[in-house]
């Protein structure tokens, strides 16, 4: 799930299955069928924003400050 869009890629359970193996090793846990896993990051698209903007450390969009807030 990209942080920055929202926008939301599958990746086939085939891929993951060895690293969630290793995950559960030593775990009491048993997955469910319906277990799943989010992945969280920036899509490609974002990835060229973020760059473009110079700022790879927070690739949130900036946020407005209430002007009451600067006066303090």
């Amino acid at each position: 799930m990209c942080t920055r869009c929202g926008a939301i890629i599958e990746v086939p359970a085939r891929q993951l299955s060895s690293a969630l193996e290793h995950a559960m090793a030593g775990s009491s846990f048993a997955l469910s069928e319906r277990a799943g896993l989010t992945l969280r990051g920036l899509c490609p698209a974002c990835q060229d924003i973020v760059q473009d903007l110079g700022d790879a450390t927070d690739p949130r969009p900036p946020r407005r400050r209430d002007p009451a807030q600067r006066r303090r």
